[in-house]
């Protein structure tokens, strides 16, 4: 009886810390290795994770206009505004990796994410297409000097 109460402890626990590791994104933001934009990861209602621009560090073009969605191939969409738009969704956890679609807005193209998180707490991020892959780091928010507008 004890060893049942032990192994159902345990299975418990683990199904309850893989939880917590899935979620650890949930409200946290951080710096594009570039440092160009802060994005924010936030749970969707179909349990799968997404992270939308919050801030840009040029916000408007050199005519002074809200930078919008405009190297979108899709021309219905090329009027969205950046800030708010999803750059990474259909995030699904797997074994300490997040695994979906990347959306470059400078670019007007989507590949292939994988997300894993550092020890130090920031992201790294390899996007794959067409056979190639670039990895990069974003840094928490929380550890630079950052001013929301």
């Amino acid at each position: 009886m004890k060893c049942t109460l032990c192994i159902v402890f345990v299975a418990l626990g683990m199904s309850l810390f893989a939880q917590t590791s899935a979620d650890v994104l949930i409200k946290k933001q951080f710096y594009r290795a570039d440092k160009g934009a802060i994005v924010e990861f936030y749970k969707t209602n179909n349990n799968t994770y997404a992270a939308k621009t919050m801030w840009l560090k040029y916000p408007t073009d050199k005519h002074g206009n809200v930078r919008t969605d405009k190297k979108n191939p899709q021309v219905n969409l090329q009027n969205r505004t950046i800030v708010g738009l999803d750059v990474i969704y259909d995030l699904k956890y797997d074994k300490g990796v997040w695994s979906g679609t990347a959306y470059h807005p400078d670019h007007g193209m989507t590949c292939k994410v994988d997300i894993s998180l550092t020890k130090e707490g920031n992201l790294k991020l390899k996007g794959s297409k067409w056979g190639i892959s670039k990895s990069e780091i974003w840094q928490r928010v929380e550890d630079v000097n950052y001013i929301k507008y």
